[in-house]
């Protein structure tokens, strides 16, 4: 993949994260891109251990697509 693919799922899924975060305890999220660091780590270990695909990148367009 791609550096610039790869920092974009990096990214998706850390704002994934970080607005599963803010739900669970009733924050309201910071606006977008804003990812918090823990957000960023997670989502490196979890595409590190299990990558990626086009299929994902696409739903977590759409998890966070109301965030934009």
């Amino acid at each position: 993949m791609s550096n610039q693919k790869d920092f974009y799922a990096h990214n998706l899924l850390a704002r994934a994260m970080y607005l599963q975060f803010c739900n669970h305890k009733g924050f309201d999220p910071r606006p977008y891109p804003y990812v918090d660091d823990a957000g960023r780590d997670y989502a490196n270990v979890a595409i590190n251990y299990l990558g990626y695909d086009d299929q994902a990148i696409k739903l977590l367009e759409t998890d966070v697509a109301g965030d934009f």
